[in-house]
């Protein structure tokens, strides 16, 4: 997600469990690439032990095409899948997590940049993860919905 600042742009990049809705990980930078997708998936990784086949869907930038990404993906046993050709509804549950973002956080109202990590931090964190509820989850937060699952 782009997120626009006065003189310049950041750049938020998260991995969601779709299952549950979770956000996994997040990393938030000044530029948008390789290395921003990579720590994402580094985080998500170490944050979940796989039992099975996991599926890492994107869009089509190239922030995902990157031969190291994928090279990172194969390393892990994780099959990458990609969005048909301007199909953005394909990864629907990252784009309603944006939405989700841009209305309950950003808004129209500017936040200054020193201050966004820690917002983000707390809006992604405890109120996403814990607090918010999801009707494709029964009305649960993520969290709660896993601790149900186990």
């Amino acid at each position: 997600m782009f997120i626009r600042f006065p003189c310049r742009w950041g750049y938020l990049a998260v991995m969601i469990d779709v299952y549950s809705k979770k956000v996994l990980s997040w990393v938030f930078s000044d530029k948008l690439g390789s290395n921003l997708t990579m720590l994402t998936i580094v985080k998500a990784l170490a944050s979940r032990k796989l039992k099975r086949e996991l599926l890492f869907h994107t869009d089509r930038g190239r922030e995902y095409c990157a031969d190291r990404v994928r090279h990172l993906l194969a390393e892990h046993g994780v099959e990458q899948s990609m969005n048909r050709p301007g199909e953005c509804t394909d990864n629907t549950e990252v784009e309603l997590f944006f939405k989700s973002l841009k209305g309950e956080l950003i808004k129209d109202v500017p936040i200054a940049k020193r201050h966004l990590r820690e917002k983000l931090r707390k809006y992604i964190q405890y109120f996403y993860n814990r607090t918010r509820l999801h009707s494709s989850i029964g009305y649960m937060s993520p969290i709660a919905f896993e601790k149900q699952c186990t």
